[in-house]
């Protein structure tokens, strides 16, 4: 998304709301009265709302105006994550801006458990949360009930959303609609040794079972949305049939079908839908056991296809997650050992089957096309492969009917590992980045190039030798800069920088850190301004929510104070900008 697409977003209004009472002895929350007796006359029922500038905001404790506890402007968008900020062992589920203002925990109160994951809806105007009642702390607890939650992000109008579990019965995983509407979720809610699916509206209302008449030992094992909204796809096992196939339902659950018509003791690996919500592409061993074929359906269960050609004799049929829609949703690609046993090759085909092309070229044993990915913004692919020599594995892309095949990286160090070891488009389709020793043997490094090879530039600054090294890495939503982590000015740190795509703007980003600090994990915020991140910054051995602007400037902490053996985990940036 680029900056200006962000900024016209309809905000959030949920920091006008209330700060939930935490404590009343707690100091934020007497200088919250405070300042409410003082701006509304002495009546502390008449609390003004949060989140503005001055006498009516938290300014008093570090708000817009930077003082305090709180320091610095924070950004636009909020942060929701995950942490043991109130109590040791309880994790619980907070959000609240980029430099700590208005945070608030968004779960009731735990007697015992945590909350295990959350994600935020596509408006931001609720999160969902999936809780345990873990009482011995067990990881994983198969035993414990989980339930599943959403509210309003300031905490307010929390609501369960699944029905009422059987004894042993617990929701296992959620995903929201595209629009944020509903939400589905995987649950062993009327018997405990079935798993099924279900959908509820963003208030816990309308439940409805999507999966059908289901019977003991009978699993969903995988589900999504279609990209409008639509449908839901879902993979179910029935265990009396020992088959595994694709199904399609309507979110109420009145139209349910099946995509794939798999004999008994036949099973469906995955599946995807297409972007325009037409088709869903699935792997199974559908004609022949136990080889492993790439197959086309409408969402409704008609128009079946196979879409690979015939496979050879001794053959490993497709990578079961090898295949992807186009963006435009004309062409599937696909990696099999279509033309030689053996020998994983790169295809792309109509989703009847027709016009079957290869995008490499034809390749011996002992070569082979690994990963790939689509451009995009057009019918273009990139992969790697060991293409033009056994030993090594570079990157390439090409037109999806094999036509203008282009070496993307330079060449590669002598000596060193001899691979491209990742690659990302930019959102935009302009650039690809990738990782490899170019350079300098067994020094995993950042490169950008266009998709024609031209223009090869490195992106991170001078390493640390000789251990230095470039770890993950992410565009930002408009294409314009790159975050990464690496050893770059310590050989003992991982710390976070960003770049411009040619490399010639190298910032970090993180504050200074510790003798022994590293930076863990980071996010883009929606508008590429602001790069979030955990890190062990101030204190050692605890990992912490920060973010700065991408150029290192206005360093925050957004979780608070953290108690003894507390800790963070997950975050995520709200969707839109809150007022």
């Amino acid at each position: 998304m680029t900056k200006q697409a962000a900024a016209t977003r309809e905000p959030v209004a949920f920091f006008g709301r209330m700060l939930r009472p935490f404590s009343l002895a707690h100091p934020l929350w007497i200088s919250l009265i405070a300042s409410a007796l003082i701006a509304c006359g002495g009546d502390s029922n008449d609390v003004p709302g949060l989140g503005g500038g001055g006498a009516a905001g938290v300014g008093g404790v570090g708000g817009v105006g930077g003082v305090g506890e709180f320091p610095g402007t924070p950004g636009p968008f909020a942060l929701a994550y995950l942490a043991e900020q109130e109590r040791p062992n309880f994790q619980d589920l907070f959000v609240g801006r980029t430099n700590g203002v208005d945070n608030r925990k968004v779960n009731e109160d735990l007697e015992v458990g945590r909350v295990l994951a959350f994600e935020w809806n596509s408006d931001g105007t609720r999160i969902a949360y999936l809780v345990d009642d873990d009482r011995d702390f067990i990881p994983g607890c198969p035993n414990c009930v989980q339930e599943l939650f959403t509210s309003r992000p300031d905490g307010s109008d929390s609501r369960r959303v699944n029905g009422e579990l059987v004894d042993g019965g617990r929701v296992e995983s959620f995903r929201w609609s595209p629009d944020g509407t509903r939400i589905a979720y995987r649950a062993r809610q009327d018997a405990a040794d079935t798993a099924e699916l279900y959908t509820s509206n963003a208030r816990g209302e309308e439940n409805r079972k999507v999966s059908g008449v289901l019977v003991s030992g009978d699993q969903v094992s995988d589900y999504q949305w279609s990209p409008d909204g639509s449908r839901l796809g879902y993979l179910v096992y029935r265990f009396a049939d020992d088959v595994t196939d694709v199904y399609s339902n309507l979110p109420d659950g009145e139209d349910n079908r099946r995509v794939s018509p798999l004999p008994n003791g036949r099973r469906a690996r995955s599946f995807r839908w297409s972007p325009d919500s037409s088709r869903i592409a699935y792997v199974a061993d559908q004609d022949t056991d136990v080889l492993v074929e790439l197959f086309s359906s409408a969402a409704d269960g008609t128009d079946n296809h196979k879409v690979n050609e015939p496979l050879p004799g001794l053959g490993r049929g497709l990578r079961v997650t090898a295949y992807a829609w186009s963006p435009d949703s004309s062409l599937l690609a696909y990696q099999a050992d279509q033309n030689t046993a053996g020998v994983q090759e790169l295809f792309t085909t109509a989703p009847d089957g027709s016009n079957n092309q290869a995008v490499n070229p034809a390749l011996a044993p002992g070569q082979g096309v690994s990963v790939f990915a689509w451009s995009p913004e057009e019918l273009r692919l990139a992969y790697l492969a060991n293409q033009e020599s056994v030993s090594l594995r570079e990157l390439y892309t090409a037109a999806s009917d094999g036509s203008e095949n282009q070496k993307v990286n330079g060449a590669l160090a002598d000596g060193g590992f001899g691979f491209v070891s990742s690659f990302e488009w930019s959102p935009d389709g302009a650039l690809i980045a990738y990782q490899a020793d170019q350079d300098s043997a067994f020094t995993s490094e950042l490169y950008t190039s266009q998709p024609n090879g031209t223009n090869n530039l490195k992106v991170n600054g001078a390493l640390q030798r000789p251990s230095g090294g470039v770890g993950t890495y992410a565009w930002s939503p408009d294409s314009t800069r790159i975050a990464y982590r690496a050893n770059q000015d310590s050989s003992d740190l991982f710390e976070l920088y960003t770049s411009s795509s040619d490399g010639t703007d190298n910032r970090k980003v993180n504050g200074p850190l510790l003798e022994d600090g590293s930076v863990e994990t980071f996010k883009w915020s929606p508008d590429s301004d602001r790069v979030a991140y955990r890190a062990s910054q101030d204190n050692a051995d605890v990992f912490e929510i920060y973010s700065s602007v991408w150029d290192g400037s206005e360093n925050q902490r957004a979780n608070h104070d953290l108690p003894a053996s507390g800790t963070t985990s997950t975050f995520a940036w709200s969707p839109v900008p809150v007022p």
